[in-house]
């Protein structure tokens, strides 16, 4: 049985951490190549010169989503005994911003077009254009920031799932709180002082490895029962 629960266990953190491997390449290095402040014209003309590395991060993006839907529902069967409420509000949590990451994709496979044939929007000037495109990917950053919030809440009542089980370093379980937290605040951040963005994330980077160092403990040592003092559980289910 502890075989079998240790599979699921490495299984779960292998999904996650194709989520963190993932992410830094769709919402920083991605955005990085492409983007140029105040420059529209320059922005879309890197899109059409790096189109396979922009629907790289598309493609990319979309797995992340299902693999962090799987990984999130996983941790929800791992996690439920030592805390059904806390458990269904980590998985309502992540639920509830599934959509909004998939809109964002959304809106990128639409600049992608927009950028590919500019006959979609003929009646408007080269200049125009432009700015729609950049306009869609204005408000791709501006879901971000509001999935930012999400992916904050939902690891507090997974923190605290990993200090109580058992089985996982409670230290993570601290780890992922403040990982949580930094994230609501990054996003208060954006939305509050986007000029303080930047600077915020630089100073905030090293609260956010929290979850990827759970995956990698997950990945690399799966589940020890009674490595706590007091474990809550003694069979992953």
């Amino acid at each position: 049985m502890l075989r079998a629960s240790n599979r699921i266990v490495r299984l779960t953190g292998a999904l996650y951490l194709i989520v963190a491997i993932i992410g830094p390449f769709v919402l920083i290095h991605v955005p990085g190549k492409i983007m140029v402040p105040g420059d529209p014209g320059a922005t879309v003309a890197n899109i059409q010169a790096h189109q396979d590395l922009f629907r790289a991060a598309i493609t990319l993006g979309l797995v992340s989503q299902i693999c962090f839907v799987a990984s999130v529902l996983l941790l929800y069967r791992i996690l439920r005994d030592t805390g059904p409420v806390l458990a269904i509000a980590m998985a309502a949590l992540i639920l509830l911003q599934a959509p909004l990451g998939l809109a964002g994709l959304s809106t990128q496979a639409a600049t992608l077009a927009l950028a590919q044939n500019t006959d979609l929007l003929s009646a408007f000037d080269p200049a125009q254009r432009d700015a729609i495109a950049v306009l869609l990917l204005r408000v791709d950053q501006a879901g971000t920031v509001i999935s930012q919030a999400f992916w904050g809440l939902w690891l507090v009542p997974l923190g605290t799932l990993v200090w109580r089980c058992g089985f996982l370093p409670r230290w993570l379980g601290i780890w992922l709180i403040i990982n949580g937290a930094t994230y609501v605040a990054l996003s208060a951040i954006g939305l509050w002082r986007p000029d303080l963005t930047r600077s915020a994330f630089l100073y905030a980077t090293p609260a956010m490895f929290g979850e990827l160092a759970l995956a990698l403990w997950m990945t690399v040592m799966g589940a020890r029962p009674g490595m706590n003092k007091q474990p809550r559980v003694s069979v992953l289910r």
